[in-house]
């Protein structure tokens, strides 16, 4: 039987399983660290990075008609003026300030489109075998622009995003929503996300079956129980894989004489 795909997005579809907060810091380091001999404080851009993510969340700053480019450059500015105050980095003018940041943002746009390309090669194998694929993610309310900039929309039967939604991850209820949205039962959903705390845990607590793709966490230095989620992949192309449907199945029986 065909199932339902209901997949997470940033972090999954759009940097190969890495945790952002790495990607942009090393955008950052590539910047700065001939200049100043060493790498950007860890501490300083883990502050710069929830700074960002904070002041996006809480002030209306995206708008539903903005790409991922447009994103980039808001919180990449953001961040700028966080590891400037902190003192981590000097800009000599705002005009060196707002090239440094167009720069990065043209740089990790342009990673991110290939990223997303990989993975809509890869799912759009579930789609053409009969899958149906919905994409269920925490976000700024502009992700059906940024799928449709990045080519990848018509792969997904819906977007349920929390930013519409009004419920984040890791509310279970948001992957309801998707199950909803589908028409099926629980059962007939697979959750596959990079994260066990947003995805693989709020996936089953919805009645799902989950799949983890393990990549580089927040926290690099743990490392997330991943007998928690049905299966474990490194890479999306898995899921192209001829067998991968058996496959899948397979582990999930055996979850569930283990957990019998």
């Amino acid at each position: 039987m065909n199932k339902v795909y209901l997949f997470d997005y940033g972090g999954t579809l759009d940097s190969c399983a890495t945790h952002w907060f790495y990607v942009i810091a090393e955008s950052w380091n590539r910047r700065f660290k001939n200049s100043l001999g060493h790498d950007l404080s860890d501490e300083k851009l883990r502050e710069a990075y929830v700074f960002a993510e904070r002041t996006l969340e809480r002030e209306p700053l995206i708008t539903p008609h903005d790409t991922f480019r447009d994103v980039l450059l808001k919180k990449l500015t953001l961040q700028a003026d966080a590891l400037e105050k902190s003192g981590e980095v000097h800009f000599h003018t705002p005009v060196s300030k707002k090239l440094t940041v167009e720069d990065m943002t043209e740089e990790l746009d342009d990673m991110t489109r290939e990223c997303v390309w990989l993975s809509g090669d890869a799912i759009g194998a579930l789609k053409n075998r009969g899958h149906r694929l919905f994409l269920v993610s925490n976000f700024y309310g502009n992700l059906r622009t940024v799928i449709c900039d990045y080519g990848i929309a018509d792969l997904f039967d819906d977007v349920i995003e929390s930013a519409v939604v009004g419920i984040r991850k890791p509310s279970p209820e948001i992957f309801t929503l998707g199950v909803k949205a589908a028409g099926v039962a629980p059962e007939d959903c697979v959750v596959v996300g990079d994260s066990i705390k947003n995805d693989i845990l709020p996936g089953r607590a919805a009645g799902c079956h989950t799949v983890w793709y393990r990549g580089k966490q927040w926290d690099a230095s743990v490392q997330p129980d991943a007998s928690l989620a049905d299966f474990v992949i490194p890479h999306l192309s898995r899921l192209a894989s001829p067998d991968w449907e058996e496959t899948l199945q397979k582990s999930i029986q055996e979850r569930a004489q283990r957990n019998f």
